[in-house]
Parts: C-alpha cells; sequence; structure tokens
C-alpha cells in the first residue's frame, strides 16, 4: 500500500479495541500521579488488506514534582468572627510526592489590624506562641510544624467598632523540591 494512509488497529490481550484516526496518531496519558519505568505499552499492528506488520510501543513515564495542597482543618477561605473574639486557623499541608514532615508552610500576607501568632499545640482555640510580623523587606515567616503536615495560626483582630472589618492571611506551601 505504497503511500496510502492505513487505519491503525490496537490490541490488547484481553480486550482489543481498534483506533481509527485518519492521521494515524495516537495519543496516551498516564494516570494522574502515576509514574514508572516500564510503565505500560500497547501493540498495533498495521493491515494493508493482504499482509499485516505488529508494533509495540512501550512507555517510561517520568515523575513530576507536583505542589503541595493546603487543606483547611477548622475553617474554609473565610471566617467570620463577633467583636471580641479571635480564631485558630489549622491547616494541613499535603503533598502526593513527599512526606509530611519534609513539607513547609509560610505566611505570605499578615493583617494589617490585629495579631498573629503562631500555635503551640493542635488545640481549638490553640495555645498562642510567638508573635508573627512581617518585618519591612520580608517576603514570608516559616510555620513550624505541630505535627506532620500539620500548621497553625492564632489571630487575634484589633478591637474596632467598624461595622465590618476584613483581615487577610496568605499562606504557601513548598515541599523540599521547591513546588
Amino acid at each position: 500500500a505504497g503511500g496510502e494512509s492505513m487505519p491503525i488497529t490496537s490490541a490488547s490481550p484481553s480486550n482489543p479495541y481498534r483506533v481509527s484516526d485518519e492521521l494515524g496518531i495516537v495519543s496516551f496519558t498516564p494516570g494522574l500521579h502515576e509514574n514508572g519505568k516500564n510503565y505500560t505499552h500497547f501493540t498495533f499492528m498495521l493491515f494493508d488488506g493482504e499482509l499485516s506488520s505488529t508494533y509495540t510501543i512501550f512507555y517510561d513515564v517520568e515523575p513530576v514534582n507536583t505542589p503541595p495542597e493546603i487543606i483547611p482543618v477548622n475553617f474554609n477561605r473565610t471566617v467570620v468572627l463577633f467583636e471580641k473574639q479571635s480564631a485558630t486557623l489549622l491547616f494541613d499541608v499535603y503533598d502526593i510526592d513527599d512526606d509530611a514532615d519534609t513539607l513547609t508552610a509560610q505566611i505570605t500576607t499578615v493583617p494589617l489590624r490585629g495579631t498573629l501568632y503562631a500555635c503551640k499545640d493542635l488545640n481549638d482555640p490553640c495555645e498562642p506562641g510567638e508573635q508573627l510580623t512581617l518585618s519591612p523587606g520580608e517576603q514570608e515567616i516559616e510555620l513550624k510544624q505541630l505535627a506532620p503536615g500539620r500548621f497553625g495560626v492564632h489571630f487575634v483582630p484589633l478591637d474596632v467598632q467598624a461595622a465590618f472589618t476584613s483581615y487577610t492571611i496568605a499562606f504557601r506551601a513548598t515541599d523540599p523540591h521547591g513546588a
């Protein structure tokens, strides 16, 4: 079949199936967070109506460094406080690539009004420890782990008489590989 396009027929021992792509393009996507040498393979057969030949493609899937995720434990993205209340914010840092005890968390934005403390324990409310402030020129404050992958801060808002005041605290998590 000189120069003609032929359909690609693909098969596996348990479930043969046909791939018909006019361009003869086959694509493969590994499972999320899956990798390894000799991850998988597929065999295809070319057939011109009389003769056929088979060919096997092997996939090695290289791991990629996935960024860790911050998972709130006792709050959502928004915490509502009434006057004279404070809040403990506990959160887990999870990373499919690394052990929890190798992860770090940083505060990248502190509230402009009020006081932020590092938690000394896992209680809610936690025992406030060191006061956390960003000095001029500092980009972040490193938090200490309370347990593998668990971090926490305690926030005491400024005692104001405003009808509604909004405060922002931003966190960033990193793994040992910089993601």
